[in-house]
């Protein structure tokens, strides 16, 4: 583990020794970005969630998938909704707690939040002023957990830090924790529009290989074409087309790591009309050859 990834857990997680890194490369899944980062225990509990009275830097929430014990949280008891229920289980910063595991470890996903990144998200809801969360445990629902797996998925494809779609995926994970919380919709938020352009995004990249227009886009988040132009263009400073363009770099710069396929192939991969014209954007952004780009990851 290098230290960025140490860092990362330190600022989200804690500190932690040695033994407790040693254990955690060997027993549990993570997925590092530094406003989010999750973990999934593999084969046993989590050697720092069963310590006592431990705390995080950060927001963190316990995806409960299948549930063999309960928490303490501040001296208490606290048991989830039912056994067989998916549920969250939410704590601010500095909340004391310990899992305590019966019959086998719990299935979940612990997501670590950057404090300042879910209270500027948290600050976009009308009425929603600050929030505390001393373990209770919340409902949760599908699309949270379909958003952490495309989640998992981008973190390990890609391990460059302005990965614009990661950082999509880290707003609308949030948007729906909070939302799984209060039971609010997304709706009620004051920056409605920059939902819908998260959405729009989230869209774009699902559908990178084919040639989608602006009108389909608009249509999809229930915008008109011109005032969803308008809206993309003064929140992300690029045109959607434009936009779409760098999703499509940043999707062939990952296929040139991993695959030994030919620029032709990746380029209508990607969603180009050509060759060349794919050559031509890579440049534009990348600000050198696909070939150039290539060659670092070749061994």
């Amino acid at each position: 583990m290098n230290e960025a990834d140490k860092s990362i857990i330190r600022n989200l997680v804690g500190e932690f020794s040695q033994s407790q890194l040693d254990y955690l490369q060997e027993n549990i899944e993570f997925h590092l970005h530094q406003d989010i980062s999750l973990f999934v225990p593999l084969f046993n509990a989590c050697e720092y969630a069963i310590s006592e009275n431990h705390s995080h830097p950060s927001y963190s929430f316990i995806y409960s998938l299948k549930i063999n014990g309960y928490l303490i949280v501040e001296g208490k008891k606290i048991e989830s909704l039912r056994k067989d229920n998916v549920a969250i289980a939410a704590f601010s910063p500095g909340i004391e707690h310990q899992e305590v595991t019966e019959n086998g470890f719990s299935n979940y996903i612990a997501i670590f939040v950057k404090e300042d990144f879910f209270n500027t998200i948290l600050k976009t809801y009308k009425g929603i002023d600050s929030i505390h969360l001393p373990g209770v445990f919340f409902p949760a629902d599908e699309t949270l957990l379909h958003l952490l797996k495309l989640f998992m998925t981008e973190i390990n494809e890609t391990a460059e830090t302005n990965n614009t779609y990661a950082e999509t995926l880290n707003k609308l994970i949030v948007l729906q924790i909070i939302k799984n919380i209060f039971n609010v919709d997304t709706h009620l938020a004051i920056s409605d529009n920059q939902t819908k352009i998260d959405r729009a995004i989230l869209f774009m990249n699902k559908e990178l290989e084919n040639q989608i227009k602006v009108e389909t886009i608009a249509h999809e988040v229930g915008l008109s074409t011109s005032h969803f132009t308008k809206l993309f263009k003064e929140a992300m400073k690029k045109t959607p087309i434009e936009y779409l363009t760098i999703l499509r770099v940043e999707k062939a710069k990952k296929i040139m790591k991993i695959s030994n396929k030919n620029l032709s192939e990746i380029a209508f991969e990607c969603g180009f009309s050509s060759p060349s014209y794919f050559t031509k954007c890579f440049v534009s952004i990348a600000k050198q050859q696909p070939g150039e780009y290539r060659k670092k990851f070749v061994k």
